[in-house]
């Protein structure tokens, strides 16, 4: 099982390392990402000021540092400050893994509606392969894109305080193949930040 608790730490460690795969424009793009990730941190859902609330998230198991199951599947939550960023905006970054397994399910949500692109799974012998991944908004309650509801927050944090409004996290589960084994997975990209994107919380290889 690999989750984005260790994916969020390798995307920030690799990116203030310089190391990344051997690829010039990844490197660049992974850089600009990060500024861009640098330049949101005062942004608790980017451009809306609204955020899930703390309280709600540990209602619904969601804590920090901790793991949350669904259908079977564990999830690491990333161990980040309350109000720090919990997730990547999926923007075509290069996220190197070494796992196997039948599936990896993304622990998700969209801003500004559905949201979704293509990425590539690259596996170990060198060998890659095309990935969709659609996820619906954090405020829609029910799937228009396939993705599953993990999680339902009975409200959410506006600038002004708590919102009366269901919030959602969406799981999305994309096939592997069969006996191979993951080497890095390159997420889509999703939307024009700080707009509308897909939030990868977290992943697992099962």
């Amino acid at each position: 099982m690999s989750s984005l608790a260790s994916l969020y730490r390798v995307v920030r460690r690799g990116l203030e390392t310089g190391k990344a795969l051997p690829d010039r424009a990844v490197a660049r793009r992974e850089r600009e990402e990060q500024r861009t990730r640098h330049a949101l941190l005062t942004l608790p859902w980017p451009g809306s000021g609204k955020s899930y609330l703390a309280q709600a998230l540990a209602a619904a198991g969601l804590r920090p540092g901790e793991t949350f199951t669904h259908e079977g599947t564990v999830f690491r939550r990333p161990d980040v400050p309350v109000g720090k960023p919990d997730n990547v905006p999926a923007s075509g970054q290069v996220i190197r893994l070494d796992a196997s397994g039948a599936t990896f399910a993304v622990l998700a949500a969209a801003a500004y509606g559905a949201q979704g692109g293509t990425g590539t799974v690259r596996y170990a012998d060198g060998t890659s392969a095309p990935y969709t991944l659609w996820v619906d908004d954090w405020y829609a309650t029910s799937s228009s894109t396939g993705a599953r509801v993990a999680a339902v927050l009975a409200y959410n944090k506006g600038p002004s305080g708590r919102i009366a409004q269901p919030v959602t996290f969406w799981r999305t589960d994309i096939a592997l193949r069969q006996g191979a084994r993951i080497g890095a997975v390159e997420l889509p990209s999703t939307g024009t930040l700080p707009r509308g994107c897909v939030h990868v919380f977290a992943l697992s290889v099962v």
